[in-house]
């Protein structure tokens, strides 16, 4: 180098020193690039040269060595301080535009993969969920005939009556009361067993009027007054309950049974009226109270249907 004060000198150029009579040394120097700008991972190639023999080459030969700057890097220097990239994009190599776009192209990618959605780790199902899940749905049809339910309970209430009241007639009660008390003795039909027969006109031979039938009825054997009973004098042999424990309702259905339905008689709304009159004037206290009860059940008789 010049000594301070020393009026300068012009650097020679690679070209001069390549005229002169010195053997030049070309060494090249590789370095990683690092900087805005820059692709990570690239290299810079630099070219430099240097006298085999600096001492005896001269002053001039000595201060030559150079470092030859690639091209490319020339000219984006110059494009910086022109302003613009478009001298570098015309100056600069095909390899190295090529170069340069890949690492930008990769450098742009590489955000977009950093930025991609982690995926989220499944929580579990409870128990009740999955059970819920894999549970058997109810089929279409079975809603649509639950939502008919409600429409069905209307027209079922609207629709249908109450059934009717079905009030047994003497006749009927007189059977069931005959076959529970009765049967035993004088047989299902009334055709006689233990008891004499009732049926077939027996019992309207023995008692022509239903007052002194009643009243065989009502006392029995044993708190029948006199050795005698019926039209036919029949001899009191014992063996007949009393049968004061049925209701007034029940002692006249099963004589009504007895003489309609198992002796053919028809029902004599008016004979029936004269017997009840008859026992309420009965010389037995007994035979008078029941009557005053027969009279409420032929008054209720007279508001039923015929053969009932």
């Amino acid at each position: 180098m010049p000594p301070p004060g020393a009026p300068a000198r012009a650097r020679p150029t690679l070209a001069t020193l390549q005229g002169a009579d010195v053997e030049w040394r070309r060494t090249i120097t590789v370095q990683h690039v690092q900087g805005e700008g820059t692709t990570p991972g690239a290299r810079l190639s630099i070219a430099r040269w240097t006298p085999a023999a600096p001492a005896t080459a001269g002053p001039h030969i000595a201060e030559a060595a150079l470092t030859e700057i690639p091209e490319h890097l020339l000219a984006r220097s110059r494009a910086r301080r022109g302003g613009g990239a478009g001298a570098e994009a015309s100056t600069t190599p095909a390899k190295a535009t090529s170069a340069e776009a890949a690492p930008a192209a990769s450098a742009k990618a590489a955000p977009a993969a950093s930025a991609a959605p982690v995926a989220k780790k499944a929580e579990p199902v409870p128990p009740w969920v999955e059970a819920a899940n894999g549970r058997r749905k109810m089929p279409v049809w079975a809603t649509a005939a639950l939502a008919f339910l409600p429409l069905f309970g209307v027209m079922y209430m609207t629709t249908n009556d109450d059934p009717p009241v079905t009030t047994l007639g003497p006749l009927t009660t007189g059977a069931t009361v005959f076959s529970t008390n009765c049967a035993g003795c004088h047989g299902a039909t009334g055709g006689g067993g233990a008891g004499p027969a009732l049926s077939g006109g027996a019992v309207l031979g023995t008692f022509a009027d239903p007052a002194d039938q009643v009243r065989w009825v009502l006392l029995g054997s044993a708190n029948w007054d006199g050795g005698t009973y019926g039209d036919t004098k029949k001899a009191l042999k014992g063996g007949m309950p009393g049968w004061a424990t049925l209701t007034a309702g029940e002692l006249l259905a099963v004589v009504r049974h007895e003489r309609e339905t198992l002796s053919g008689e028809e029902y004599d709304a008016e004979a029936w009226q004269a017997a009840v009159d008859k026992l309420k004037a009965d010389a037995n206290p007994t035979v008078a109270a029941a009557a005053e009860e027969y009279q409420a059940v032929i008054d209720e008789w007279a508001t039923l249907p015929a053969g009932t």
